[in-house]
């Protein structure tokens, strides 16, 4: 599990952007007892996903439908 200062560093971001999402109901981080946001190994691999996205130009409820979809990967929106 990673701190949000480690996702930040990890995927050049800003920890504010990280909090937007997730206020925005994109990423669901899990809260230790003090509060603190703990990302797991999927919550940071989906936040890589919706920097891309962003960088591209999709909406947030763009991205919201796209991580939506039931069995398809994030990138089968490329494909489909």
């Amino acid at each position: 599990m990673y701190s949000i200062k480690q996702v930040a560093t990890r995927l050049n971001c800003n920890p504010n952007a990280i909090r937007f999402y997730e206020r925005k109901g994109l990423v669901n981080p899990y809260r230790d007892d003090n509060g603190y946001r703990k990302y797991s190994d999927k919550e940071v691999e989906l936040l890589q996903f919706i920097l891309l996205y962003r960088q591209l130009g999709f909406s947030i409820e763009g991205i919201k439908k796209i991580c939506a979809q039931e069995g398809k990967s994030q990138l089968d929106v490329f494909t489909t």
